[in-house]
């Protein structure tokens, strides 16, 4: 599971981890958001590579995707 933010495992707000995902990925983001959904908060990052789609979910408390 890739880790986005640096290791400190500190909060990233929703701009940083866009930022954080194209760095890593080297993808294009299409979308960002921030969600709720059943008790749980992430980022919903959708980015295309080389015409593939992906759906990235990355938690704000630690920038870890999951």
């Amino acid at each position: 599971m890739p880790v986005y933010a640096a290791k400190s495992g500190k909060p990233v707000s929703l701009d940083q981890a866009v930022v954080l995902v194209k760095k890593e990925t080297g993808a294009k983001v299409l979308s960002a958001k921030e969600v709720s959904k059943e008790g749980k908060q992430y980022y919903l990052i959708k980015t295309i590579d080389n015409g593939r789609v992906r759906l990235l979910r990355i938690d704000p408390k630690t920038g870890e995707q999951y």
